[in-house]
């Protein structure tokens, strides 16, 4: 189960969690900046274990809904994650 961001925080931190985003537990009505990173962790899950690729590109699907396009996809030199880097259309 993903948790909640508040909107400080991503705008803090300027990145948000897959996981949270596919759970609908993301609000980026405030968010002040024009680019963003979620970041898909190894074992999420969202109702069913997804690999992190599938799981990173759903959430981006659903940003892509709310004016975010994808520029960028990488592990960040990272096992650990991948990142998908996303600027408002």
């Amino acid at each position: 189960m993903g948790r909640h961001q508040s909107p400080q925080e991503i705008a803090r931190t300027r990145y948000v969690i897959a996981e949270s985003v596919l759970e609908g537990q993301v609000d980026l009505s405030g968010y002040p900046f024009r680019h963003l990173a979620v970041i898909a962790y190894p074992g999420s899950r969202t109702g069913i274990r997804l690999a992190k690729v599938t799981g990173l590109l759903a959430a981006v699907e659903v940003l892509t809904q709310w004016g975010w396009v994808l520029v960028n996809v990488t592990t960040n030199d990272s096992p650990e994650a991948f990142v998908a880097f996303l600027r408002r259309g």
